[in-house]
């Protein structure tokens, strides 16, 4: 889990990776975005449920300018998030606008 300025317009968000699960090489695994807006609760899913043989993490990045592998450049004016494989992919995850965008920091 980490907490973060991840939504447009609220002050605080948690992106969590939800692990569900009796057989560690065998774990099912969503990641989802959650804030307050209006005092009413929202719930994104970043990462549709799939079954993994070890879970990934999740961790916040700070404002600022960023790169991705495949050359993308952002100047991001909140937090954003990264969702990792361990020993594997990574990807950074902003909203862009009212959506969210990612693209991969590591192959």
């Amino acid at each position: 889990m980490a907490v973060g300025n991840f939504f447009p317009k609220t002050d605080s968000s948690f992106v969590v990776a939800l692990i569900q699960g009796d057989d560690p090489k065998n774990l099912l695994e969503k990641v989802v975005l959650l804030t307050e807006k209006k005092g009413q609760p929202i719930t994104e899913i970043v990462v549709n449920p799939i079954q993994v043989a070890t879970p990934s993490v999740v961790w916040k990045l700070a404002p600022g300018h960023y790169a991705g592998v495949d050359g993308t450049l952002v100047h991001l004016s909140r937090d954003s998030f990264v969702y990792e494989k361990i020993a594997s992919t990574a990807k950074q995850f902003y909203y862009k606008g009212t959506h969210l965008d990612s693209f991969p920091i590591s192959n």
